[in-house]
């Protein structure tokens, strides 16, 4: 929590962290908090540089540029099976949380998950939802 909550001060506007971000990442079992801090705050440089004239890349490339595996999408079938799992509330907002930074395999102490909300436009930032343990998936649920 407490990589969560340093990248939280370093990232100024371009990252939100709703109670459940703070919360889950306090959960987290994962080993290597230093990789959930950088890549919350490549996260944030997205979001800042996307504010611009644009990333000049995919988000995807963009993060995959700085070190880290990026997904912008989870499956529909996932999304429709556990819409609570993947939606968070901030003040009086809901985003949907489908994009995702990945850190393993998926299971045990060497792996995590940074699920998010990619900004709506431009100037807008990264909604994070969820900090630490795979979130359920069509194909498996746990």
């Amino acid at each position: 929590m407490e990589a969560v909550l340093e990248a939280q001060r370093l990232a100024g506007k371009w990252l939100v962290f709703p109670k459940r971000a703070i919360a889950t990442s306090g959960e987290s079992n994962y080993v290597a908090p230093d990789k959930i801090h950088a890549a919350l705050l490549a996260l944030a440089k997205a979001a800042e540089l996307n504010s611009g004239n644009g990333l000049g890349m995919t988000w995807e490339a963009y993060m995959g540029r700085a070190g880290f595996d990026f997904s912008p999408n989870c499956s529909e079938t996932t999304l429709a099976m556990f819409p609570r799992h993947y939606s968070v509330q901030h003040e009086k907002s809901r985003y949907v949380i489908k994009a995702h930074v990945k850190f393993g395999t998926g299971t045990g102490s060497d792996s995590a998950r940074i699920y998010l909300a990619m900004p709506a436009s431009k100037g807008m930032p990264v909604v994070i939802g969820h900090i630490g343990s795979h979130l359920p998936i069509s194909e498996r649920s746990h």
